[in-house]
């Protein structure tokens, strides 16, 4: 996605900007994400160690949801691609 707006635009240097701060965004944003997770476990674990196992089983069946969809998503032959209707 961060690509596409970097197609339309007529100087180099401004394309180059504009990957430059899409990756640090994203990279800020998921390591936010992370600690915002981490110190969830970790006072889940200090009450209750079930719990803490439990939201880290979710997290990670989440995770293997999400990967399913975006496979399905992209119809590589891995599962079946979705029925496209046009509009």
């Amino acid at each position: 996605m961060a690509l596409v707006p970097v197609t339309l635009m007529d100087r180099a240097m401004i394309g180059l900007g504009h990957l430059a701060a899409f990756g640090v965004g994203v990279t800020l944003a998921m390591t936010i994400f992370a600690l915002v997770a981490a110190i969830a476990v970790r006072r889940a674990r200090r009450s209750s160690l079930v719990w803490g196992r439990r939201i880290v089983e979710g997290i990670a069946v989440g995770g293997i949801g999400v990967g399913a969809w975006c496979i399905h998503e992209r119809g590589d032959g891995l599962l079946p691609a979705p029925p496209y209707r046009v509009r």
